[in-house]
């Protein structure tokens, strides 16, 4: 089969298992007979490394899968689709799959229907833990959680940053598959909400927040890791000033749907103007426009740009920023859902919306909501810009929400 090739199987005197004393002599597993073991290096090293893999074939015939370290196995380095569902569909793999189980956590309230499934407030039975359970939709139950979301969320558990909501565990229930998070009770969103009418949020508290939200992007864009659903809601704060990114990399493994559920538009308030125009290709610089565009809302406690439709907003957009052409976005005309009967907006109005940024935030802003992709700003750059000169990079968290 191919892709077997990214196995690497280690002898016996390099890496021993105390769970079964086997041969390690297979390098695929067509050939591992009954009680036979073979020991696979995560990284794909020849070396054996910090953490290996067991595939074993017991006396059932039934695939059993273990670790180093009793964590749960790293699917892309399964690099087929065939063995990640021979694995996926094993009884004894299921078992074996987690530190915990669904069992070991009680539901304590649902708090949420997320744009991926109903969230609820969870408790783990023996540590206590609160946690988030996410309980994800699948569109086509019968088929099961598709292999390249598995291998999607088993590289978000790998994402440790100060500023991305940890992905702690994943759960099967019978067909139903949970993602277990760290729990942090508020959103960006609510937390606006919260602020009383003619009040806004301090200046020194955006920029801490909008700092912080963008060294978490960068952390999960150098691993080309993309969120592609950035909004307030999916920025959770704790009382210490610190925000952390939620449900990074969930658009890219189960998609982002046109409706969160029958009666919930998903919004397309920070959509970037490439996506809206139906770009078969987009990048990190999807996720930079979005950022801006929660920059600007923290700011005036107020959505920048609130379509009800896509055309909608894109129009919005235009209205704020000018109607875009070949001149300052080259390739813009020949876009799937670029009509040339679009309005021809020619003022840019962006700097009455964010007269509460100052120079520096206006001008950074304005970077983030270039219209062309390739010259848009990069995280990395947007840390480096002049509206952080006077920010304490060494303090942070250091207001409280």
């Amino acid at each position: 089969m191919d892709g077997m090739q990214m196995f690497t199987v280690l002898s016996q005197e390099k890496a021993t298992s105390p769970y079964f004393q086997g041969v390690y002599s297979r390098d695929t597993l067509p050939s591992l007979q009954e009680n036979m073991c073979a020991i696979v290096n995560s990284d794909d090293s020849s070396q054996p490394g910090t953490h290996w893999l067991a595939l074993f074939v017991n006396d059932k015939r039934e695939l059993e899968f273990y670790d180093s370290f009793g964590q749960p196995p790293v699917f892309y380095n399964i690099s087929t689709t065939t063995y990640l569902d021979v694995l996926w569909n094993s009884k004894v793999f299921h078992s074996f799959l987690n530190n915990f189980v669904m069992e070991d956590y009680i539901k304590v309230e649902k708090i949420g229907e997320g744009t991926y499934g109903v969230v609820y407030k969870g408790k783990h039975k023996k540590t206590g833990r609160i946690v988030a359970l996410k309980k994800i939709r699948i569109e086509n139950e019968d088929e099961g959680v598709p292999s390249t979301a598995l291998r999607e969320i088993s590289t978000l558990k790998e994402l440790k940053h100060a500023n991305i909501v940890g992905l702690l565990d994943v759960l099967m229930q019978e067909s139903r598959l949970y993602l277990v998070f760290e729990f942090l009770s508020m959103d960006l969103k609510k937390y606006l909400d919260s602020i009383p009418n003619g009040q806004f949020m301090e200046k020194a508290l955006v920029k801490s927040y909008l700092y912080q939200i963008l060294d978490g992007i960068l952390y999960c864009h150098r691993r080309r890791i993309l969120h592609r659903d950035l909004k307030p809601q999916n920025l959770l704060i704790d009382q210490k000033g610190a925000i952390k990114i939620a449900d990074f990399g969930l658009a890219r493994a189960f998609g982002v749907p046109v409706r969160v559920y029958t009666h919930e538009v998903v919004t397309l308030w920070y959509r970037a103007p490439e996506v809206l125009l139906g770009s078969p290709r987009y990048s990190t610089p999807v996720d930079v426009w979005s950022v801006g565009c929660i920059f600007a809302e923290m700011a005036n406690k107020s959505p920048l740009f609130r379509g009800d439709s896509e055309i909608d907003q894109l129009y919005r957009i235009f209205r704020t920023l000018g109607t875009p052409n070949d001149d300052i976005w080259p390739g813009v005309t020949e876009l799937p859902d670029f009509k040339t009967s679009f309005p021809n907006w020619k003022q840019n109005s962006l700097q009455v919306l964010s007269t509460r940024l100052g120079t520096d935030g206006h001008s950074l802003l304005a970077d983030m909501l270039i219209y062309n992709p390739g010259k848009r700003i990069s995280a990395l750059d947007a840390l480096k810009h002049e509206y952080f000169d006077d920010f304490d990079k060494n303090s942070l968290p250091t207001y409280k929400a």
